[in-house]
Formats: C-alpha cells, sequence, structure tokens
C-alpha cells in the first residue's frame, strides 16, 4: 500500500504490514520485538506512540489526503510483552476540511486493549491521484 502511496516506510519499525479497512479505517499489524522494549522488558511506550501515530497518519493519507499532528493523547492501559502481535487500529471519527480526529486502538493476539490514543490531525494537501 505504501508503494502506491509514494510514501517512506516507517523504519523506526522493525516488522509490520498495513492494511486498508475502508476510507475511514487502517489497521497495522507487527509483533514485539527485543529492540522495541524498555529496561523493564516491556514495549516502549514511544515505540507503542510511533505505532498509534503512525496510524493516525495513514488513516488520514487512505482518505486521500496527507496530514501532520496537531496534538496527541494516549493513554497506556496493559503492558505489551515480546512476542505479542499486535493489532494497530485507526479510525476517523472526524473528518473536517482543515482537521481530522483519529481514534486509535493497539490490543494484542487475545484481545485486550494494550493502548488507545487520540489524535488531532492538520491537513496540509489532497493527495494527487
Amino acid at each position: 500500500m505504501l508503494d502506491k502511496l509514494k510514501l517512506n516506510s516507517i523504519t523506526v519499525l522493525d516488522d509490520y504490514s498495513v492494511e486498508m479497512l475502508d476510507n475511514q479505517r487502517v489497521m497495522l499489524t507487527t509483533t514485539v520485538s527485543e529492540s522495541s522494549l524498555n529496561p523493564y522488558g516491556m514495549a516502549h511506550g514511544g515505540y507503542l506512540f510511533t505505532l498509534a501515530d503512525s496510524v493516525a497518519g495513514l488513516t488520514i493519507v487512505a482518505q486521500g489526503s496527507y496530514a501532520v499532528t496537531l496534538q496527541s493523547n494516549i493513554h497506556y492501559l496493559k503492558a505489551a510483552k515480546p512476542g505479542d502481535d499486535l493489532s494497530v487500529i485507526g479510525a476517523c471519527s472526524h473528518d473536517g476540511n482543515r482537521t481530522k480526529v483519529v481514534e486509535v486502538k493497539i490490543e494484542n493476539q487475545d484481545g485486550k486493549l494494550i493502548a488507545s490514543a487520540s489524535f488531532t490531525m492538520f491537513v496540509t494537501g489532497k493527495i494527487e491521484k
């Protein structure tokens, strides 16, 4: 999907797959690796935030626009451990012309909510097709 949209890959992530669910939702899947752990052996908060922020941006791209994050908020609810399979799902809850709001949920392989985030995105332009 990223090649078609002429976007660079998210290189901070080790291994992931992106799937457009529809024009309002995007899902990224990945497995927590050793390189994404904090000193306590759990997925680093910055890693989880990067996943969520990336999905927020890709959700807007799926709608046909480019955007940057204006504001974000994340709640860390449960630890993600090495080997956990994560699903990161973004859904647009406000679809304005200049700003959009994306709600992101990160769940593990058991469907347990790891983190919940909200992103206000500023639209910088439309994607030329």
